[in-house]
């Protein structure tokens, strides 16, 4: 059954589809929720559609590939976007996509993408990545991930998605992109 599973895994990875079980029950869509998030700073400065850090696109396009996404800018250290999850709709595991989108033309030194779980008035980091697709091509694509949230089954959590700058703290230019981020409401 595992072996299976990882074919499956595999061919969504090839077909560039969706990572996500064909049979997956959701338990919370943040996309769906993104209206109802706290977004920090919640000011209007910032050239996007909704003047914010953070905004939804149907479509992001990553080299060819789109997907529907939460898109954030990693303009500021202390910007980040948290959802409240109650206990019955946290279950199980989170899948979502990542991706950097870079200017054009390509220019800076890609983002780090951080999701936090507040919880019991602790926080742990349940996820952390730098992509840099300017100076590395194998990161020009989306990166399918799943987080294991058994340790959080059927508390109330606070999920939070942040980017930062690179390692050389330089300005960064683009975009970093989260793609169908969901819960699953059963933990398998």
């Amino acid at each position: 059954m595992k072996r299976l599973y990882l074919i499956i895994i595999i061919l969504f990875i090839s077909l560039k589809c969706e990572i996500y079980p064909p049979d997956l029950d959701i338990g919370f869509d943040f996309i769906e929720h993104f209206r109802e998030a706290k977004i920090i700073p919640d000011t209007g400065k910032y050239n996007t559609p909704n003047g914010k850090i953070a905004f939804v696109h149907k479509k992001w396009n990553i080299y060819g590939e789109k997907r529907p996404a939460i898109v954030q800018i990693p303009d500021n250290p202390d910007g980040k976007i948290s959802f409240f999850i109650p206990p019955k709709k946290n279950k199980g595991k989170l899948y979502f996509g990542i991706s950097f989108s870079p200017p054009n033309p390509p220019a800076g030194e890609g983002g780090v993408g951080i999701i936090t779980i507040e919880y019991d008035n602790l926080i742990d980091t349940v996820y952390r990545s730098y992509l840099n697709p300017v100076e590395n091509m194998n990161e020009r694509r989306w990166f399918d991930i799943l987080v294991d949230l058994k340790k959080y089954s059927n508390k109330q959590i606070s999920v939070s998605f942040s980017v930062t700058k690179g390692p050389n703290n330089h300005d960064v230019w683009g975009w970093f992109a989260w793609s169908s981020p969901v819960i699953s409401s059963a933990y398998r």
